[in-house]
């Protein structure tokens, strides 16, 4: 089976009476293509566009060029599905009362609109979020040559947008800010950090072996810093605009999974993608897919999320699934000799990520654009992560 997707370009139709300009009937216009994931047209493709609020439907089909119209559509909330011999039904909860505001704003005549602006921002307190922890130390001064430090944190965050303080960004419904309450975006449930330094009990003072033979094993110092934790909040994403969100700056609104999951998080090798999901990881003569995916069956996945139910859903899917856990080591070796009294010579030896783990980036959970969903296509370079780098460095302290 493969994914119908379409792409859909806007006709806006002003049907204006004849009593004149104070006393028209606005309508839209909406026409599109459907084509398949290698970008073929689609025709007869069946089009059912159905009104939210009223349950009406329209119907129409494709044309040979792959094009649809619906004309005279009173504005709205609508729900649009495409449906075509060998491929998967696509489904897309629009609201063409956003289509009509970009009309308003850029087409229609002056009298109707402020042209001077698209979107008003106001920013607020009213937002709220909550943070609960539980930390642990452990921490060992340096005694006999050694000192560390352990910390775990299991720790939870919720908010309503999932952002810094400081960042431009809208709340999914103005109506209810609690729609887009759950797992903050930072959320991470598990942290440990260990870090520690040892010096060899080897060389003068401690374990000698002679004059000369203390030069060589005497001063080295071994240094670690590991870092482990587990993976960040991941939403299932329906659209932006699901609950009437501006524009520019809508958040992404998560579908409702169908039932409990019970899925794990962690790297799936040789996943080739089916129904047209998933499948920009395949190996094909014209993609050189990675065939890593963060699910087994990504087809099976999609399946398992639902559209939102504006009238029954008081929330939506964000943060429903967790990404990837990550860990990482760093390791430095040192010595220090003693030249003369007063003159020191330090060589060092950096291996950051000294077994050159990858940690790899969440993938996109669009269903929007099915071809991607899950598939695992580049490594995370961030908050001291990154490929193996080995450092040599050099001092003489005089």
């Amino acid at each position: 089976m493969k994914a119908a997707r379409f792409l859909i370009f806007i006709l806006f139709i002003l049907a204006l009476s004849a009593d004149g300009f104070g006393q028209t009937a606005s309508t839209a216009g909406i026409a599109g293509v459907v084509t398949d994931a290698n970008g073929a047209v689609v025709a007869k493709a069946a089009i059912k566009l159905i009104d939210k609020a009223t349950g009406a439907e329209k119907s129409t089909a494709t044309d040979s060029a792959g094009r649809y119209v619906f004309a005279a559509v009173d504005p709205g909330s609508y729900d649009l599905t495409v449906t075509a011999q060998g491929f998967r039904t696509f489904f897309t909860g629009g609201n063409i009362n956003n289509l009509w505001n970009t009309f308003m704003d850029f087409v229609a005549p002056r009298s109707f609109n402020n042209q001077q602006s698209l979107d008003l921002f106001v920013r607020t307190s009213l937002g709220r979020s909550n943070y609960n922890a539980m930390a642990v130390t452990l921490h060992q001064r340096l005694a006999r040559g050694l000192t560390f430090d352990f910390n775990y944190t299991l720790g939870k965050s919720l908010d309503q947008i999932g952002l810094i303080q400081n960042n431009v960004g809208q709340f999914s419904s103005s109506f209810d800010g609690d729609i887009y309450y759950g797992p903050s975006d930072f959320d991470f449930r598990h942290i440990f950090n260990a870090n520690g330094v040892y010096d060899l009990p080897f060389g003068k003072g401690r374990f000698s072996a002679g004059k000369y033979l203390n030069k060589v094993i005497g001063g080295w110092h071994v240094a670690g810093i590991y870092q482990a934790f587990s993976g960040a909040p991941l939403t299932v994403v329906q659209g932006t605009q699901v609950y009437g969100a501006g524009l520019i700056f809508g958040a992404s609104t998560g579908a409702i999974p169908n039932g409990r999951l019970n899925l794990d998080n962690s790297v799936k090798s040789g996943v080739t993608g089916t129904g047209g999901v998933a499948t920009g990881g395949n190996v094909t003569p014209t993609n050189r897919g990675t065939q890593l995916n963060l699910f087994s069956n990504p087809e099976q996945v999609t399946k398992s999320f639902r559209s939102i139910q504006l009238a029954a859903d008081g929330r939506q899917g964000r943060g429903v699934l967790r990404g990837m856990s990550r860990w990482q080591l760093d390791l430095s070796v040192g010595k220090t000799t003693t030249i003369y009294e007063r003159v020191k010579f330090g060589l060092q030896f950096d291996f950051f990520n000294v077994f050159n783990k990858v940690n790899f980036a969440d993938p996109t959970l669009d269903l929007r654009n099915p071809a991607t969903f899950g598939v695992i296509t580049s490594q995370l370079i961030a908050a001291g992560l990154r490929p193996r780098v080995i450092q040599i460095g050099a001092r003489v302290d005089f």
